[in-house]
């Protein structure tokens, strides 16, 4: 639901989810500038659990769609579903084949980092791709946009470390 707002010669849109609290909006822009995607996380109204990642198209046909929502049966190594009460970073877009949006959540016991493919929904365990330990608590510090992401690691028995 959304209702038009007026301001001068502008015109705001909210958006608003039911029942959902939202926050943390971040932009995606073509190559161009211009803005292509309009991104934000969710939880339920008093709640903290279940975030959802929506995103809307801003450019074809302005609709909102949940991006990565709960899960209820992730399997032994599935996906179990976003657990943050964390930001998504200022710029947290990475360019591969596709386009990544990168995100901080709780995975089994442990803070990681997923990525998710803006056009599919697919969530990456990006810890696996870096090697790293269950043990290791791994914490997504900024990306450059395009292709790379600064990390720290760290477990109980080592001391922080950066990781590029």
């Amino acid at each position: 639901m959304s209702d038009d707002i007026v301001f001068g010669q502008a015109t705001a849109v909210a958006i608003e989810v039911q029942a959902r609290a939202c926050r943390s909006p971040r932009i995606l822009f073509d190559k161009d500038g211009a803005p292509k995607y309009l991104f934000w996380l969710s939880n339920p109204v008093g709640g903290v659990h279940s975030t959802s990642l929506h995103v809307r198209d801003l450019v074809r046909d302005g609709r909102d769609r949940v991006l990565v929502d709960s899960v209820s049966d992730p399997g032994p190594d599935g996906f179990p579903r976003l657990y943050t009460e964390f930001n998504i970073l200022p710029n947290p877009f990475l360019y591969d084949t596709t386009t990544l949006i990168v995100l901080q959540t709780i995975w089994g016991s442990s803070l990681t980092i997923v990525s998710v493919d803006i056009e599919t929904g697919h969530v990456a365990h990006e810890r696996l791709w870096f090697g790293g330990s269950p043990l290791e608590a791994w914490i997504v510090l900024a990306t450059d946009g395009r292709s790379q992401m600064v990390c720290s690691s760290s477990s109980l028995t080592s001391p922080p470390k950066l990781v590029l």
